[in-house]
């Protein structure tokens, strides 16, 4: 109903009669009949390709029943795991066929594409709370897709040694309790440091970072000041600390390090290999300064994932998923899963067609797979991931609709 009534025709009066006799014209039915034929045979078509995805952005050229091809995706979010989906881009790119382009603007900002439904995928290094899974178009499928290790860096001059740094000490740091380098907090763990006065210039995110929310997670394990204090998220109200300075990404906070003599920050461990920035040993709860490195990272990745029961991929919680602070005596303890999102029915996303959902639900399953995604996790310093999550990744793509039917499996 339109909300709008419909009036009752007002009678026509009817013509006199005459003597004249009646012409009774014959109406061309043949030819009406084959023009209604023709019109509902274009609307058939129209539907048809509409349903395929073929009157979309982004047209499959592939056969009907046949994996897309030419379709690209388009996923924001982690910067920390900027260089293993550049790879992944080329990867999948040359597997495939397809694509998918990545903007590494920040989890928050990943997180509020998807929400607004701008991207097919968003990307993580923290889950995303229940309160924000409320807020979406429609359920969301939680995908660890790889993991990796979060560096405390700095810039010593003449200092060529890790220096040694407890999680207290980086809580009161960035606290504003421990100013100076030469603090005997710090010092009192590292022989031989005999650095000045120099002010610590600490440095954080300006932008809302899964990177944020690791470590505020980390010192909030290790601090109860902290916790209290700040407390863990993708974007926290430091405190208000002299010669403190906020940097965009990854790349800004690194960057500003390499330049800024006397600065302290966080930093993916890939960034920091790459670019040759000094960086800590961190105290594990066994009491054993770990330098991050692949081999202690997998292995808290490992040692974590083997001890924490997992929620379901399509409808669990994974709020209190957590792999800092490993208890083994070789772990490094600031380790974390990436997370890939997607909505649990595809239809309901950006730019929903059926072959875009294949493609969506193709380039995650090569993600987790050990010849696709998972192969390139640790050239770049990422972990890949234990069978038992792939496991679990597999079984929750399985739950990946269009427009209320299965997906299509494609290779």
């Amino acid at each position: 109903m339109s909300g709008t009534r419909e009036s009752t025709p007002t009678p026509t009066p009817a013509a006199p009669e005459t003597n004249e006799p009646k012409i009774h014209r014959k109406t061309n039915r043949t030819a009406l009949y084959a023009a209604v034929g023709v019109i509902v045979i274009v609307v058939i078509i129209v539907l048809a390709a509409y349903g395929a995805g073929l009157l979309t952005k982004h047209t499959s050229t592939a056969p009907p029943g046949a994996c897309p091809t030419g379709v690209t995706l388009d996923a924001a979010g982690a910067s920390f795991i900027t260089p293993i989906m550049s790879q992944w881009s080329h990867g999948y790119n040359s597997a495939t066929g397809n694509s998918i382009s990545y903007d590494a603007s920040g989890a928050g900002a990943g997180i509020t594409s998807l929400q607004d439904a701008q991207v097919d995928v968003a990307t993580t290094d923290n889950p995303i709370s229940a309160t924000l899974q409320a807020q979406m178009k429609g359920p969301i499928l939680t995908i660890p897709i790889t993991a990796g290790a979060l560096a405390i860096v700095y810039n010593l001059p003449g200092v060529t040694a890790p220096l040694k740094l407890s999680g207290p000490t980086i809580a009161d740091i960035y606290l504003g309790l421990i100013t100076n380098w030469n603090s005997s907090a710090i010092t009192a763990n590292n022989s031989g440091f005999h650095p000045g006065n120099e002010a610590i210039v600490p440095v954080v995110r300006e932008d809302a970072a899964g990177t944020t929310f690791v470590l505020s997670d980390f010192l909030s394990d290790d601090s109860p000041k902290f916790n209290t204090t700040v407390g863990e998220g993708i974007s926290v109200n430091w405190p208000a600390v002299s010669g403190e300075t906020a940097q965009t990404g990854n790349s800004g906070v690194y960057k500003y390090v390499l330049k800024t003599p006397y600065s302290f920050g966080y930093v993916d461990l890939t960034d920091v290999l790459n670019n040759q920035v000094q960086y800590a040993s961190v105290l594990n709860p066994s009491g054993d300064s770990i330098t991050p490195n692949l081999e202690d990272s997998a292995s808290a990745v490992a040692d974590m994932s083997a001890k924490i029961t997992f929620p379901a991929v399509a409808g669990g919680n994974w709020n209190n998923v957590s792999l800092v602070n490993s208890p083994a005596a070789a772990d490094y303890p600031l380790v974390t899963f990436s997370y890939a999102f997607v909505y649990e029915t595809l239809g309901v996303g950006y730019e929903s067609s059926a072959a875009r959902a294949q493609a969506i639900e193709q380039f995650l399953n090569w993600t987790i797979s050990a010849s696709g995604g998972q192969a390139d996790a640790a050239p770049l310093y990422y972990v890949s991931l234990p069978s038992a999550v792939l496991a679990l990744d597999a079984t929750g793509l399985h739950a990946l609709t269009f427009n209320g039917a299965a997906i299509p499996s494609c290779g």
